[in-house]
């Protein structure tokens, strides 16, 4: 659908990746593209995991590990915690009227609280108070 086109766009800019000349074989910067594409379609889960993933792409978690390794230079939590943080922080700039808690259930995270530090560790700010200075601007 256009939503996870866009989604997939969106995770392209956060994450650049070389392009397909830089990989090897060529075929790694279509299953990057394939990857980018899973997880801005189903981040929302908060079963999502690697061996989803994978299993999804017909390749093995290793793989899949060595892949995002290899060309994300990070590993999948990371790619995906950062994935529902980003889609987090533009929830709270525009959705005035959904809860902390609604935003962290939106964006795959089963535990709330876990939602609000791990958004603290990321922005630096708490969810409250980016909500608070995005409405500002």
């Amino acid at each position: 659908s256009a939503e996870v086109w866009l989604a997939a766009q969106s995770l392209k800019s956060m994450f650049p990746l070389p392009t397909t000349s830089d990989l090897e074989p060529p075929a790694e910067a279509f299953l990057m593209d394939r990857v980018m594409k899973v997880v801005a379609a189903h981040y929302q889960d908060p079963t999502l995991n690697l061996r989803a993933v994978a299993t999804r792409l017909n390749l093995s978690s290793g793989q899949l590990s060595r892949l995002l390794n290899r060309h994300a230079g990070m590993r999948f939590r990371q790619l995906l915690q950062q994935t529902r943080l980003e889609a987090a922080k533009q929830l709270l700039m525009t959705a005035n009227c959904t809860t902390i808690k609604e935003v962290a259930f939106k964006v795959g995270f089963a535990d709330s609280d876990y939602f609000s530090r791990a958004f603290k560790r990321y922005t630096g700010c708490c969810a409250t108070d980016y909500r608070g200075n995005s409405a500002l601007q």
